[in-house]
């Protein structure tokens, strides 16, 4: 299945949508809690380094589609702590 094309704006604007709602924030934070609160490297591992970084990036993905959208101090505090 195919998605349709969206601009850039839109998608921010979606990814804004599914985060500010309850169940959306609640997915949100457990993420965070998960995978960027905790150190990526992993010492003598880098294969585990690297799996721990690609999770990680997708959290700053997130971020950087919540800021996209405009201000939302509320998101943003959740994901930069």
């Amino acid at each position: 299945m195919r998605l349709k094309q969206i601009t850039e704006k839109e998608l921010a604007s979606a990814y804004s949508r599914l985060f500010n709602g309850e169940t959306g924030r609640i997915i949100l934070e457990n993420l965070v809690s998960k995978y960027q609160r905790r150190s990526s490297f992993v010492r003598g591992d880098p294969y585990e380094t690297a799996y721990k970084e690609g999770a990680r990036s997708v959290i700053l993905h997130i971020r950087t589609m919540v800021k996209k959208h405009g201000p939302n101090d509320d998101l943003e505090n959740l994901i930069d702590e």
